[in-house]
């Protein structure tokens, strides 16, 4: 399969446009929600599903986990 060099872009990269970490887009790669192309041993993405990629809506857990968090101690 050919690709445009264009059309991928690296995990760093695909971390800088969507403003997360570069773990962040790891976490979603290990979870099969971004195509991995591997090229020479390095992993890259594709420009076009990092642009168009939307969260998932967060479950039941995850807001209850938001409503836990501790209040601040004041000096």
């Amino acid at each position: 399969m050919k690709f445009n060099p264009e059309d991928l872009v690296s995990q760093a990269t695909a971390a800088r446009m969507r403003g997360v970490s570069k773990q962040a887009i790891t976490g979603l790669i290990q979870r099969g929600k971004l195509t991995t192309v591997i090229i020479d041993d390095h992993v890259f993405l594709l420009r076009k599903e990092i642009e168009d990629f939307k969260p998932d809506v967060p479950g039941p857990r995850a807001k209850q986990t938001a409503k836990k968090s501790r209040p601040r101690k004041s000096k």
